[in-house]
């Protein structure tokens, strides 16, 4: 199926059209317990998850019942039972819920965040980290995000930053060489099943369109991706050229992953008495 990548001039979300609704299966096979064995825990990456931890924490005053929607490999999870956090988590991989049950002893239910019917007010806090991006309908993940929240209650966000430095330079640089080759998060009929891209613009209004208020927001960068291997001077050019990107986008707020802390605020009636 070929699909083009277009931006809604409205919000600037972007997104395929037509839009190729991807299927669960493709995704359970895609992001199953061999695709998180094979990614490696660095110690970076559990300090983020720390750090968020104790951003939700700061904002609450304390611990409570935690949800993880699309908990992976549960590390995120272990991290926060550690931290005194009563914790659930979601996924629709059979394996990884297995693995997050029997290996870990952790709360994990299979299934989506719709499907589930979890209880209204039943969290303190959610997580939802590089889901959203996959789901057919990320507002109304976002809605019921927000009913399963307690009053107050927190969310945090993460997702690709399609408006990430790393990308829209290395996109350049391959339209000067003649390359069609994408580097932008998008990949909505192959793997990994992108078929939404965000930025800090586009998720802080989907947060504000469906009741959430906004407190805290930054961007983070991952490893150095970059398409070489040739070899030699040019090879060794494009890989300092990717790094140096990364770098400068650490230090401007245009890393390649969007994060945004926001709180459920209770609605304001403006009906006269």
């Amino acid at each position: 199926m070929t699909v083009a990548i277009v931006r809604c001039r409205d919000c600037g979300l972007i997104f395929p059209h037509p839009f190729p609704i991807p299927l669960p299966e493709r995704l359970r096979e895609q992001y199953n317990a061999r695709y998180f064995d094979s990614s490696r825990l660095e110690a970076g990456r559990l300090a983020g998850v720390s750090f968020r931890l104790n951003a939700v924490r700061e904002l609450l005053g304390g611990t409570g019942k935690l949800l993880e929607v699309g908990c992976g490999e549960g590390a995120t999870l272990l991290r926060a039972r550690e931290a005194g956090w009563e914790v659930t988590g979601t996924e629709i991989a059979p394996d990884l819920v297995g693995h997050v049950r029997d290996r870990l002893g952790l709360d994990c239910k299979l299934g989506t965040l719709a499907g589930l019917g979890f209880p209204s007010d039943s969290f303190d806090a959610v997580l939802i980290n590089q889901v959203l991006e996959h789901v057919e309908d990320p507002k109304s993940e976002l809605r019921e995000i927000h009913r399963i929240l307690k009053p107050k209650g927190v969310v945090v966000i993460g997702v690709p930053n399609a408006e990430a430095l790393p990308y829209r330079l290395a996109n350049l640089y391959l339209r000067f060489r003649g390359s069609d080759w994408v580097t932008s998060s998008m990949s909505p009929v192959n793997a990994p099943y992108h078929v939404y891209g965000f930025s800090r613009q586009t998720l802080g209004r989907y947060l504000h369109d469906t009741a959430f208020v906004l407190y805290r927001q930054w961007t983070s960068t991952g490893r150095p991706d970059f398409p070489s291997g040739r070899g030699g001077f040019l090879s060794m050019m494009e890989v300092s050229f990717n790094r140096l990107a990364y770098w400068m986008a650490d230090k401007i707020g245009q890393g390649t992953n969007v994060w945004l802390v926001a709180r459920k605020e209770p609605r304001v009636s403006t009906r006269s008495p």
